[in-house]
Order: C-alpha cells, then sequence, then structure tokens
C-alpha cells in the first residue's frame, strides 16, 4: 500500500511539471521593441495621434544603446516625408530617440571602463556620417567631438588612439577637433602621434567628400571654403608630422598633406572642354570662382611645400617615394591653376612649390 502511494505521489509530481513546462513553453516570446517600432512606421497612412502613441509605447520600451542605435537608424522614420503630420510625429519621437542614444553613449564615454569606452568609441566610429542628424542636413555623430576631444586629451591607449581616429571621421568642429589632435602630436607616444596624423588625414578627406554632391545619404554637406578652412588648420600638423624622428610617423605626416593635395585635385576644375564661345566663357567664370575660394589652401600648401622638398632626403624609402609622388600632384594642380590665372586677383597669384626639381 505504501508503495502504491509513493508511486502516485511521483506520477503526480511529474504531472505537474509536464504541465508547468507546457505552460511556460506556450509562453509568448517578449516583443522586440525595435521591430514593433518598425511596423509601426511602416504604416504609409492613418491617424496621427495613434501612430505617435503606438511609436511612444516601443521607444518606451528601448532599453540597451544597441536597441536605440537600431531604432535610431531605420529607414521607416519618415520625419522629412511630404505627409507634414506624419512628418512632425516622427520628427518629434526620432529626436527622443536620438537624446537618450545620446545620453548613454556619454554616460559610458565619460564614466564606462576602458573596454566600454573603446567598444563606444567604436559604435561612433561604425555609424560615421552614415547616421544623419535630427535636424535636414546634419550628421548625427558630429555632436560628439568635444567627448572624443576630451579622451583623446585625458584617456589612456588604446582608448585615445581610437578616439584620435574617429575624431577626424565625424566631421568635428575645428575649433574642438584640431587643437586636440595638435597636442596629441606634440605630446604623445609614438603610436598615438600616429593615431593624430590618422585623425588629420580623415578630417581633409571627410571634408573633401562632403564637398562632392550627393556623396552623403545624411544630406550633410561641405563648401569649398570649407574646405580650404580645414586644409589651412591642418596642413601645419601634416607639416610637423614630415619632421619627426620616428619613419612611421613621418610616412603618416606625408599621408596628411597628400589628403590636403588630394583635396584641391578633386575641386580644381579642369580646362574647358570643346564647345561654344559663350559656354567656355561661363565654364572659365565658374572655375575662376572654385580656384577663389580655394586660394587659401593654395596659399598654406605653397608655404608648407618646402617641407615635401626636403623630404626627398629622408633616411626612409617610402617617406621619399610618397613625398615625391605628392609634390607631383602638387605640381599638376599648379598647372591646372595656371590656367585660369588672368582672372584671379593680381594681389593673390597663384604660385605653388611644385616646380622645383627634385633631386635625383
Amino acid at each position: 500500500m505504501r508503495r502504491y502511494s509513493t508511486r502516485a505521489t511521483w506520477l503526480a509530481c511529474i504531472t505537474v511539471a509536464l504541465a508547468w513546462l507546457a505552460v511556460a513553453g506556450a509562453a509568448p516570446v517578449p516583443a522586440d521593441p525595435v521591430e514593433q517600432l518598425r511596423q509601426t512606421l511602416q504604416i504609409p497612412e492613418g491617424d496621427p495621434a495613434l501612430r505617435d502613441r503606438q511609436a511612444k509605447r516601443w521607444i518606451a520600451a528601448l532599453r540597451s544603446i544597441d536597441d536605440l542605435r537600431r531604432a535610431l537608424v531605420l529607414a521607416a522614420w519618415r520625419d522629412d516625408g511630404v505627409d507634414r503630420d506624419i512628418a512632425a510625429v516622427d520628427r518629434a519621437n526620432r529626436a527622443v530617440v536620438a537624446e537618450r542614444f545620446e545620453q548613454a553613449v556619454r554616460e559610458v564615454l565619460w564614466h564606462g571602463d576602458s573596454k566600454s569606452r573603446l567598444s563606444t568609441v567604436s559604435l561612433i566610429d561604425d555609424l560615421g556620417l552614415s547616421l544623419r542628424g535630427t535636424q535636414a542636413g546634419s550628421s548625427f555623430v558630429s555632436r560628439f567631438g568635444p567627448d572624443l576631444a576630451y579622451l583623446v586629451d585625458h584617456d589612456p591607449s588604446p582608448v585615445r588612439e581610437a578616439a584620435a581616429r574617429t575624431l577626424g571621421r565625424i566631421h568635428p568642429d575645428l575649433r574642438v577637433a584640431v587643437p586636440a589632435l595638435g597636442r596629441l602630436l606634440e605630446a604623445g607616444t609614438a603610436p598615438q602621434r600616429v593615431a593624430a596624423l590618422d585623425g588629420i588625414s580623415e578630417m581633409m578627406r571627410t571634408a573633401s567628400q562632403l564637398a562632392a554632391p550627393n556623396r552623403n545619404p545624411t544630406g550633410a554637406q561641405t563648401a569649398l571654403p570649407e574646405i580650404a578652412q580645414v586644409g589651412c588648420a591642418l596642413v601645419p600638423l601634416a607639416r610637423r608630422g614630415l619632421t619627426d624622428a620616428e619613419p612611421v610617423v613621418r610616412r603618416r605626416g606625408v599621408a596628411a598633406f597628400a589628403q590636403a593635395v588630394q583635396a584641391l585635385t578633386v575641386h580644381l576644375p579642369g580646362p574647358c572642354p570643346p564647345g561654344e564661345i559663350k559656354e567656355a566663357k561661363q565654364h572659365q567664370a565658374e572655375a575662376a570662382a572654385k580656384r577663389a575660394q580655394l586660394l587659401p589652401l593654395i596659399e598654406v600648401l605653397k608655404e608648407q611645400g618646402p617641407a615635401l622638398v626636403r623630404a626627398f632626403q629622408d633616411t626612409d624609402l617610402e617617406v621619399r617615394y610618397w613625398s615625391r609622388r605628392t609634390l607631383e600632384d602638387l605640381a599638376r594642380c599648379q598647372a591646372s591653376a595656371a590656367t585660369v590665372a588672368e582672372t584671379l586677383p593680381r594681389e593673390n597669384p597663384v604660385q605653388l612649390v611644385a616646380h622645383q626639381t627634385p633631386p635625383p
């Protein structure tokens, strides 16, 4: 009798356990708030008030930095759409997501450990200029310039190096970025000086890219005077890299110098194509205007160019090779600029040092 009672007890326990497992297995998996938000935003038409309530519900459920990042980059936002009511709702809600993401990122950058800060700097780098801001024609990550500049000044390696390179890629405010990179180039270790020059190269490359129409999906764009302004700030720093004691740093100095020359090469107009006289005159006028806007960069390259000539005597083969290549590109810029030199103000003649004959 006792054996039967024990067996019955065990059978009852097993039955209860199986029933509990069945109930647990049938429980719904928690919804992904980002996916639910995406589905809400994809509804093409409807009541803006209902859309607002549903979006706010899923935005409130976002918890991690990754959730906020995924929500912010959703292509389904219609904050720049033609429906003004829907656009107003999405603009306000996306701004909330952006603010929360910005706060979460800053919390890690300022209070996280080295590993988490390095991971967050990498996240900013990965987002790059592809993440549009909350204002038309702006890039979201540019707002992290002061935070990255602080890390460049105060954090230990490898966060400092990563912050320097990322700072160059986010199109930061020159007043914030250039002093920080200059200080790192002046007082950092050799790997840190390399990172500073990498950041300088990236700043020049990014400014040049943003001046090309339709090259950036965020709509952020620079004008030719801004390219000249960036170049005037960065070329003297690149020149300092050319005189560094370490060959690897001097190579990066040449690379940074080359980026400035490349920007000039890309944006200086070429010769006028064959055509009507009227079209030729219009092209010449437009070319002269562009060259005038880039003239400050031309002038600073003229002033710093002799450093490239001296680099022909460098003990490092790569420095000698790339300084020669860069000076050849500079010579081609001189030839291009000279085609309409008569149209530029006489008090600012276009004269580069590229005509100097390299030593054998």
